[in-house]
């Protein structure tokens, strides 16, 4: 009956060990619960990026006024007999 209770007793602190303490327990499982919210909020990052250039794409499709916006703001763009003034103050 001894012996029984002493190999019970050391399976006890093994199965505590390896739950506690070795890299397959309980560490493990918190860095996999870590990388899985940064790996979902990356997701939902990318979602948001995504439906924004769908949203950019339609409003393209839809007509040339978003390329005016487009080449007037990004590129410089300045229409024939249209006058450009450029603020100093502006960055």
């Amino acid at each position: 009956m001894r012996i029984f209770l002493v190999a019970l007793l050391a399976l006890l602190i093994l199965l505590q060990y390896k739950l506690w303490v070795d890299t397959k327990g309980l560490p493990q499982v918190l860095r996999l619960k870590k990388q899985s919210s940064q790996l979902q909020q990356q997701n939902e990052d990318l979602e948001k990026k995504n439906k924004n250039l769908q949203n950019q794409v339609a409003s393209y499709r839809q007509g040339n006024e978003m390329y005016e916006g487009h080449a007037r703001e990004d590129l410089g763009m300045v229409k024939q007999d249209e006058d450009f003034y450029l603020d100093p103050n502006y960055s």
